[in-house]
């Protein structure tokens, strides 16, 4: 769908640390704002680039002064995307990058934002945990605290304990979904309740394969959080039962 109408605000525009960068990094940056969806979200970046005959290097610059935010997913968002355009909300085409969304922040002058990610409740009661090795911390991403990585690695120890597997800390996929559940305000028992749910009705049948990170953290996370919990042993009798009533008929 065209976008048929957007705004600047020449706060931004006009600035001269946005005047200082390379003039196709400033086209470029018209060009997704131009490109964004009403919330200021763009998913066709490196085609977009390719258009507009800019640079990867175009992108690095808006991305190094922060006048673009980017995901995991390789979707961007315009930063100041609230400054620049005020539409009435009854009017706004809210984004599909909902997981994205969730993991940003409007700051009081309009402009997104990462979220911190702060103790959870779970670790709170428990008096907290001690920090993860320097080797984890310097491998992922800079703007997840150490309270973050924290979370992370008590997840992914009970997940590769429970399977007798060896999913990694620093997968950024992994990070950006158990980041988004949290700032959802699940907790770190809440994963753990998932991971055993999943575990005991998919264990040891065809859907073993699917006791993984990008899976059981994805946006089904709160149904498989709210199933009720069938232990096998309890199929297994339930089978049974039914078994025998079937030879006494």
């Amino acid at each position: 769908m065209a976008k048929e109408k957007r705004m600047f605000s020449s706060s931004i525009t006009k600035h001269d640390d946005f005047l200082d960068m390379p003039i196709s990094a400033q086209a470029l940056y018209f060009h997704l704002n131009m490109e964004a969806d009403d919330e200021g979200f763009v998913s066709n970046i490196k085609s977009l680039i390719r258009q507009v005959r800019a640079s990867e290097d175009d992108l690095k610059v808006l991305l190094a002064k922060r006048y673009v935010l980017k995901f995991e997913s390789g979707v961007v968002v315009i930063k100041h995307w609230l400054i620049h355009n005020t539409i009435r909300q009854e009017r706004i085409v809210e984004t599909k990058f909902l997981e994205e969304k969730s993991t940003l922040d409007i700051k009081e002058n309009g402009s997104y934002t990462e979220k911190r990610v702060e103790l959870s409740l779970y670790e709170a009661e428990k008096g907290g945990v001690s920090q993860v090795s320097d080797t984890v911390s310097d491998k992922c991403p800079p703007r997840h605290t150490n309270l973050f990585l924290t979370n992370l690695k008590l997840i992914i120890d009970f997940l590769n304990q429970k399977l007798n597997t060896r999913y990694r800390y620093d997968n950024t996929k992994t990070q950006s979904q158990i980041k988004a559940r949290f700032n959802e305000g699940f907790t770190v028992e809440d994963f753990y309740k998932v991971i055993e749910t999943k575990y005991n009705e998919w264990y040891g049948t065809d859907h073993a394969k699917y006791l993984r990170p990008e899976t059981l953290f994805g946006t089904k996370f709160e149904s498989y959080l709210n199933q009720k919990v069938v232990e096998k042993k309890d199929i297994q009798q339930t089978i049974k039962n039914r078994w025998e009533g079937f030879l006494d008929e």
